[in-house]
């Protein structure tokens, strides 16, 4: 069976969105697949993620709300038709974060068996950084030194709350600049995730780590060459002229696509790779990467593949978009969609997730599996400059 976890920044989003825009909408997935399809709420933004020192209300609020979904779905999902020992956690963007810090949470033992992460890293706050940006709310909220805190917080309105989480990066390319992350508090989370899979403290259990190729494509305006050598110095500082070598402006048809490039490779792509070699070399269960760079039929080249355009094709909802907004899937739109709905179903099995297709266990500096106009196993093309961003400081 398939847990799903949705994104959104840790601010927004849903379980579902509603009958105009069925994104998440689970029943094409299972009936395709013969699976059961469970898609989780957790709380958001100050509510789910506030790390208050000295307050009854926990950092990883919206953390626990997953544990306590997942452990919903091991106590009655057999009423439903589904197998409690076979259970995929999967989550876009904010989703998969929350799914890659799962992975490294001691009460998630049992609760789940695989995993598969679309485009989210694996960030988390460190309890001093919880606790600063904390300070701040507290001065948004005008509760900075109340008598009572808590009684302060639970005083704001539904607009005030909301403002909290709507902080924009204003960095091209940058997708959120909101301040509200899962928080290694000790408790929840004992430690950072990152360190906890390159210490093997994870859950020992196959795993996927996927991006798209174009990620921040929807996010990025046109761009001079003034304005991109300016972001890229911003980017690299002193090391400006090395990553110009490796992103250079003539391998791209404008300085906008040269920056979705880096933007994209430097909050996707680079860290799915981070992560999916410290779980290659730190565990026994397979270990899996794929690049989707499908783009649908007719959709403007101008978007390419954009953060969140697999989603449709993972839950089987082309034929419902195209009813709702002309769309018209190709046969190659249909090759994807059929692939990644059925891949997805048999890692939950326990099976390989390449259903037919060569999909290689990653290793690091290997191959991962190509999501195109076809699908293919091959080199990664981001290899040299996700080395690159490794070894910046």
């Amino acid at each position: 069976m398939l847990v799903y976890v949705h994104g959104g920044g840790h601010t927004q989003g849903g379980a579902s969105y509603g009958e105009d825009y069925p994104l998440f909408e689970g029943q094409e997935l299972a009936t395709r697949t013969g699976s059961v399809v469970v898609t989780l709420q957790y709380r958001l933004g100050i509510l789910g993620f506030l790390a208050l020192e000295g307050s009854p209300h926990p950092a990883n609020a919206g953390i626990q709300d997953l544990h306590l979904g997942l452990q919903w779905v091991q106590d009655n999902i057999q009423g439903f038709g589904g197998d409690p020992n076979q259970v995929l956690l999967f989550g876009e963007s904010a989703g998969a974060v929350n799914t890659c810090v799962m992975m490294s949470a001691p009460a998630s033992e049992g609760l789940f068996t695989s995993a598969l992460m679309q485009s989210g890293p694996c960030p988390t706050l460190s309890p001093q950084e919880g606790a600063d940006h904390a300070q701040q709310h507290l001065e948004a909220l005008a509760c900075e030194g109340a008598q009572d805190t808590l009684a302060c917080l639970q005083q704001a309105t539904l607009v005030e709350l909301v403002a909290l989480s709507a902080q924009e990066s204003d960095i091209p390319g940058v997708l959120t600049g909101n301040t509200f992350w899962p928080v290694s508090d000790g408790e929840i989370l004992d430690s950072d995730p990152v360190a906890a899979w390159a210490e093997g403290r994870t859950l020992d259990i196959p795993v996927v780590f996927g991006s798209n190729s174009e990620e921040t494509a929807l996010y990025t305006l046109e761009l001079s060459e003034t304005q991109l050598s300016a972001l890229m110095r911003l980017a690299f500082g002193d090391r400006v002229e090395e990553a110009q070598t490796l992103w250079p402006l003539e391998d791209y048809s404008s300085p906008r696509w040269a920056w979705v490039a880096v933007s994209t490779d430097l909050q996707f792509t680079c860290p799915a790779r981070f992560m999916a070699d410290a779980a290659s070399e730190s565990q026994n269960a397979p270990v899996y990467r794929y690049r989707f760079s499908h783009r649908p039929a007719g959709v403007s080249a101008a978007r390419g593949a954009y953060h969140g355009l697999e989603l449709p094709y993972v839950f089987q909802t082309l034929d419902l978009l195209s009813e709702l907004s002309g769309f018209t899937p190709d046969q190659a739109d249909l090759e994807v969609e059929a692939f990644m709905g059925l891949s997805w179903a048999a890692l939950a099995a326990g099976e390989d997730p390449g259903v037919g297709e060569t999909w290689p266990r990653w290793r690091t500096q290997g191959e991962l599996l190509h999501i195109d106009e076809g699908l293919y196993a091959g080199e990664d093309p981001t290899q040299a400059r996700c080395d690159f961003v490794f070894s910046l400081p």
